[in-house]
């Protein structure tokens, strides 16, 4: 019989901002007029409180106030599905993860989303620093620049997930990106894998 192929990596985290649409509800938290706000949004700018011209704490605030249903309720953005069943054919386990949880409705209302739309595999896990977690088997696909500068000079494998956020805003099919980029990263891995285990074996 023959053996199953192992997968190249041991985990891979996904950002929850890819998997839910946090953009529109937040910004109906902040102005009456949505639209409005996320017309100016200037693209590569992560963050909505500078577009808005208010602070991070008081966004913080108005999702406190708003309790956990705010997450829990976020809309399922129409690729979740799609990429987390690519994620799956690659990683043994797969996390839901975000920043911080700076309140504790924001990391209920986030676990409750990840409970009810993924398979009950998928966990949700903040990080506060994610390049902790980098490893050459470990998949980081984030919506952040920076992120995923970090976590791959820490030595993990990151996928940028193209946004009108980030640096990749102009990518059109950002699905079609990113599952290319997973392939490359994860033939990479194997082929690394492989080559350790020949070494191995030839020194054994």
């Amino acid at each position: 019989m023959k053996k199953a192929a192992s997968k190249p990596f041991r985990q891979a985290f996904v950002d929850f901002g890819i998997l839910a649409h946090e953009v529109i509800p937040t910004a109906r938290l902040i102005t009456d007029n949505p639209q409005t706000l996320l017309a100016r949004w200037p693209a590569g700018e992560p963050n909505i409180n500078r577009v808005a011209e208010i602070s991070k704490g008081k966004i913080w605030n108005m999702m406190k106030k708003a309790g956990p249903n705010f997450f829990a309720d976020m809309p399922v953005n129409p690729w979740a599905s799609e990429l987390l069943a690519a994620c799956q054919k690659v990683a043994v386990i797969i996390t839901v993860t975000s920043g911080p949880p700076y309140f504790l409705p924001m990391r209920n209302g986030r676990a409750a989303w990840v409970a009810r739309h993924c398979d009950d595999a998928i966990r949700y896990k903040p990080i506060y620093v994610k390049e902790e977690f980098a490893a050459p088997d470990v998949l980081l696909i984030d919506l952040s620049d920076y992120a995923c500068k970090v976590f791959a000079e820490a030595g993990g494998r990151a996928v940028l997930w193209p946004d009108h956020r980030n640096a990749m805003h102009q990518v059109t099919d950002a699905m079609s990106h990113v599952l290319e980029r997973i392939d490359e990263v994860a033939n990479q891995v194997s082929k690394s894998k492989k080559s350790i285990r020949k070494k191995t074996t030839a020194n054994g």
